[in-house]
Order: structure tokens, then sequence, then C-alpha cells
């Protein structure tokens, strides 16, 4: 079992008004790219494309997950937000149980919160 945190983010997120079109040129896709680009040479970090997390109004939505941890379910991802999601993953890894104070939370992380699901 993996210990790394895993980043799934969903590719066929896309924005308000965008086309449907093929997936790789939604805006879920090109988010995907970025932040597995940003986490190249990241060994604690597994970056995962899914294709839709249901929560279609909150575009783009990602979720931060591992072993024995909460897993938390987050929206409204721009473009460009990459640094972010992996700032918040990391925040996230130091954890012992994946619950983040949210005085410590970034405000994309505040605002974006969508859920969290208890381990198990």
């Amino acid at each position: 079992m993996s210990e790394k945190t895993k980043i799934r983010v969903c590719v066929k997120c896309r924005a308000a008004g965008e086309p449907k079109g093929p997936i790789e040129d939604r805006m879920g896709s090109h988010l995907y790219r970025e932040v597995l680009a940003a986490a190249a040479g990241a060994d604690d970090l597994e970056i995962v494309p899914v294709e839709c997390l249901k929560v279609c109004v909150r575009p783009v939505t990602i979720t931060l997950s591992a072993p024995d941890k909460w897993t938390w379910l987050f929206g409204d991802f721009p473009l460009g937000s990459a640094s972010d999601i992996l700032s918040a993953a990391r925040l996230y890894a130091q954890t012992s149980d994946g619950l983040i104070a949210k005085d410590e939370m970034q405000p994309a992380l505040k605002l974006g919160q969508i859920a969290r699901v208890p381990p198990g």
C-alpha cells in the first residue's frame, strides 16, 4: 500500500460555457497536466486523472487522500492552480489523520471545500 498523498483531478471538468468536446481539451485535463508537470520528481505525491467526481457545478474538482486519512474533496480550481494544489497536498501530508485546520488552509482551499470523508 502506498503512503503517498494521492491527488485526483477530474479531467472531465469544464468551465461554464466550455463546449463538451474531447476530454483532453477540457479545463480539467489541462489542470491535470499542469499539476502533473508541477509535481514532476516529487516522490511523495501521486497524481491521478479521474473521469468524473460528479461535482460539475464546481470545476475543476480534486481530491486529496492517503491510507488511513480523511479524504478531502475540493472544487473551483481554475487553470494555473497547480501550486495551490501542491501546497494543499503537502499540508495534508503533514497531518497524521488528514484533517487540516481551517486556519492553516490557503484561501483557495477554504473557499473550495466541498466535503471530507472519514477513512475506511
